[in-house]
């Protein structure tokens, strides 16, 4: 329910977006946008008992614009309207090509384009031909993709576990996954790959529950084979695994829609593979997997791998592939920790979005995180349902990243971690409550922090005894 309060706060953050851009159709956009958003979070979390889910999704909606402001107004100073500085991201290529995509015969100037992948920069000309070829629509675009992937996270983990509670910390772990903010105001893809998660977790849950495919399955299955197809392909192969996590018996209640619909995707592939340039073939893929092309060419992702982290991921890629998957804790822990440096006050002179990816990841160091840990290291102590089952999918994805990019790579393996925040919030509400595991829970988080603890003396130790 929009309330006077709620409404008045949309209409300041509108004229403050129009006082920063100067342009009222985008603080007219804004407004109706921000709207949206409340709407939509008391659309589907309307059950009663949600109404603390419902307050920290619209603080985080409020939050994202106003971080958004601060962001567009500092990448268009350093770099200008047309051309913004986004931290030196990929953001600004695609910013480029959704300008040159802007008007005309998009799908003829396709053909023109050198990058992998042209879906994301195809929707963002679409957003630019409406209302504007500028900064602030694509940002608003993002934040509200991350938001709807708040929503559908929220709405998985109500319909398996029915407890408000979960509910709550469920959306309050993807709230805190600060990664997701930077992903967003850079202007990068990430956040529809993220949405792609957690269309095929909806379809999932919806299928498990319903016992047979319902039209609003169809359109999740639909809409994340889309993103997936004109955004990185290879996650494609996330929708046939995720039927096996139904169990036989639902997949014998479903098997004639499932035949249909992949007898109808290889039409389908063929349409999505007009929006990459990339082609996939065998040797490639045995060549990314089984040897050390990615590792090699990480830095041309953005990716500093110097130091300390650049030895031991380089150390690993020349491994072979069975003696990787043996020791496949390494790249997962850098996976997991980086970027690390969160300390560093680079953002006060470069960008102020890069506080959200590396100061403010020491959130999901010493409390997000160690529930995914903890859920891979104990996933028999976790309840047997449906989020049980989507935790350990995206567990396996993520692994999988870190096994082929050498965990030099974090943001690739971040749209997984989508899977895992019902049975995170789970988690966390067991500490919060006192219930289920809550000693065996606190007792790994002691562990696991004085294992942290003497990481970092050890840290400060070398770093030290280096520079004398």
């Amino acid at each position: 329910m929009i309330t006077l309060v709620k409404l008045i706060s949309v209409y300041v953050l509108s004229f403050i977006i129009f006082g920063v851009t100067g342009n009222i159709y985008i603080a007219i956009f804004s407004f109706f946008t921000l709207l949206g958003h409340w709407l939509a979070i008391s659309k589907f979390l309307q059950d009663p008992s949600l109404k603390s889910s419902r307050n920290i999704l619209i603080l985080y909606s409020f939050l994202l614009c106003l971080i958004s402001i601060i962001s567009y107004k500092q990448s268009v100073i350093i770099g200008g309207e047309l051309s913004p500085y986004l931290s030196g991201s990929d953001g600004e290529g695609y910013f480029e090509n959704a300008l040159e995509l802007m008007g005309g015969d998009k799908f003829y100037q396709l053909g023109f384009l050198g990058s992998a992948y042209f879906g994301y920069q195809l929707i963002l000309s679409f957003a630019f031909d409406i209302f504007g070829a500028n900064l602030f629509v694509g940002l608003l675009l993002n934040n509200t993709i991350v938001l709807l992937t708040a929503i559908l996270v929220t709405r998985i983990t109500w319909i398996i576990t029915r407890d408000n509670q979960t509910c709550f910390y469920s959306a309050l772990a993807f709230i805190l996954t600060t990664k997701f903010i930077f992903y967003s105001n850079t202007l990068l893809k990430d956040p529809f790959l993220i949405f792609g998660v957690a269309l095929v977790s909806y379809m999932v849950t919806m299928i498990n529950t319903r016992k047979a495919m319902m039209p609003s399955s169809y359109i999740a299955l639909f809409s994340a084979a889309l993103i997936f197809g004109m955004m990185r392909q290879p996650m494609l192969v996330l929708i046939p695994l995720s039927f096996i996590v139904l169990g036989r018996t639902i997949l014998k209640t479903i098997w004639m829609p499932l035949i249909i619909f992949f007898m109808a995707g290889t039409s389908f592939f063929a349409l999505i593979g007009t929006f990459t340039t990339q082609i996939f073939t065998f040797e490639q893929i045995a060549n990314i997997v089984f040897n050390n092309q990615l590792l090699s060419n990480a830095a041309d992702d953005g990716t500093n791998i110097d130091g300390v982290v650049g030895t031991v991921s380089t150390a690993f890629g020349q491994l072979p592939i069975y003696i990787k998957m043996v020791l496949i804790p390494i790249p997962a822990i850098l996976q997991f920790i980086l970027p690390f440096n969160f300390w560093s006050t680079n953002f006060l002179n470069d960008h102020f979005i890069n506080f959200f990816n590396t100061n403010a990841n020491i959130i999901w160091y010493l409390f997000i995180g160690v529930f995914m840990i903890y859920g891979m290291l104990y996933w028999r102590r976790l309840p047997k349902n449906m989020s049980t089952r989507l935790f350990l999918l995206g567990a396996v994805a993520y692994l999988a990243h870190a096994l082929v990019f050498g965990g030099v790579v974090p943001r690739y393996g971040s749209p997984y971690l989508v899977m895992m925040f019902p049975t995170i919030g789970y988690l966390m509400s067991c500490v919060v409550k006192k219930r289920g595991n809550y000693i065996h829970i606190k007792k790994f988080f002691q562990f696991y922090y004085m294992t942290v603890l003497i990481a970092v003396i050890l840290f400060l130790f070398l770093l030290i005894t280096r520079y004398q």
